[in-house]
């Protein structure tokens, strides 16, 4: 009886694994291959908008984010920018004040709040709003000359709720963090084009996004490290049309440490549990039919891979020891050479930089399932936050190349 229970425990577990890495990728790319949602829009359209910048601490990229949105290829006199600061302690505030003040800016809004959270910045912003179409946008996400136009010429349909842009890393230097993020988020687009493809695009993240205001509660609590994809799957739920625009490019820099990468991803993980916990009802294929299985498969999957690898390994080693099975002595071998691979490939960039692939996806990897477990300790323990911070590094780079 044991032995066909560890047997069933293998096989889900190397189910599970595949399907994340393997599976849904081909199960998406065969989608996109034989459905095609056709969606029109008017190119010319070029409707009002208020632009919502969270702040929190952004001393460091404020001016440069007002200089980049004031540059965006878009008629000023459409544009509301509002800064919503969360009670920063550094000197963002004035130097808002100042930079409207000097630039004779009459389109540029502050309103301070105290410090509540990054949900509450954007509750707050989409009250004072202005437009019916809404866009947010990070402080540190510069945007593409074009990439307002491109974004908002989809709302002349109506069925248009929400707009994504795509969104790229920069790297000030090159790291094992910031190679494997990058190629993290590379996967990450081929799945969100493919899925806007067959008209079951979900997700968009704060760099930049649009919304119809009247689709959204400016009072609702959205989780921590996931406001952006609660509000997008909000908008779905409505039956409103989400959709990915790869044209409207939006850039950040890449965490350069560990520890960056670990406090930020950890955030992350957090978060898609609890957008898991709160949206159970996309998981139901007789209310959502495919997108349901779309809905589980691109996020919710990779952080369960822990609990797959877990199962594999602890599977195959009880396989083994209940039924002398050579394969699975080698399979067990196998394993636990990978894991010391990626054991020293997390420890010697500890010393040295690791940029010469496999190793940083590798690093990676290994990386994202120790994030993922402790991130399902926190959750399951009630530690899950309640404010954000600015990640430093990304915002050093940021200074070491105005200095160059």
């Amino acid at each position: 009886m044991l032995l066909e229970i560890l047997y069933i425990i293998f096989g889900i577990s190397v189910f599970g694994l595949f399907w994340t890495y393997a599976g849904y990728p081909i199960f998406i790319w065969f989608l996109s291959k034989i459905i095609k949602k056709e969606h029109k829009y008017d190119e010319n359209y070029q409707p009002n908008v208020s632009i919502i910048i969270p702040c929190y601490n952004e001393e460091k990229v404020i001016e440069k984010k007002l200089n980049n949105t004031l540059e965006l290829n878009y008629p000023p006199d459409k544009m509301e920018i509002l800064v919503i600061d969360d009670g920063s302690k550094d000197k963002t505030r004035k130097i808002v004040e100042n930079y409207v003040k000097d630039n004779k800016t009459k389109n540029i809004n502050l309103q301070s709040i105290e410090r509540q959270g990054k949900n509450a910045v954007i509750n707050n912003g989409f009250k004072h709003a202005k437009n019916e179409i809404v866009v947010i946008s990070d402080a540190n996400a510069f945007l593409n000359k074009n990439a307002l136009k491109y974004c908002l010429r989809h709302f002349s349909d109506e069925e248009v709720g929400c707009v994504g842009a795509r969104y790229v890393h920069k790297s000030y230097i090159s790291t094992g963090e910031s190679a494997g993020v990058s190629l993290y988020k590379d996967i990450e687009h081929f799945f969100y084009e493919k899925e806007n493809q067959i008209g079951c695009a979900h997700h968009t993240e704060g760099w930049l996004q649009a919304f119809r205001k009247n689709l959204l509660n400016t009072d609702e609590e959205r989780p921590l490290s996931a406001e952006d994809w609660d509000m997008t799957l909000s908008v779905k739920k409505k039956k409103y049309k989400v959709i990915y625009e790869p044209q409207a490019i939006s850039q950040k820099y890449a965490v350069s440490s560990s520890e960056d990468l670990f406090n930020q991803k950890i955030r992350t993980v957090i978060g898609t549990i609890q957008i898991m916990a709160k949206h159970t009802n996309f998981l139901n294929p007789l209310r959502w039919g495919i997108f349901s299985i779309i809905f589980f498969s691109n996020k919710h999957t990779q952080i369960m891979t822990p609990f797959f690898v877990i199962g594999i390994f602890f599977s195959s080693l009880g396989i083994f020891f209940l039924n002398s099975n050579i394969l699975f002595y080698y399979f067990v071998i196998l394993q636990l050479l990978a894991f010391f691979i990626g054991f020293l490939a997390v420890i010697a960039s500890r010393i040295k930089e690791i940029t010469i692939q496999p190793l940083p996806a590798l690093k990676f990897f290994m990386l994202m399932q120790i994030i993922c477990l402790i991130a399902w300790i926190k959750y399951f323990i009630g530690d899950c936050g309640n404010q954000w911070n600015t990640i430093s590094t990304t915002r050093k780079a940021m200074e070491n190349t105005d200095n160059k």
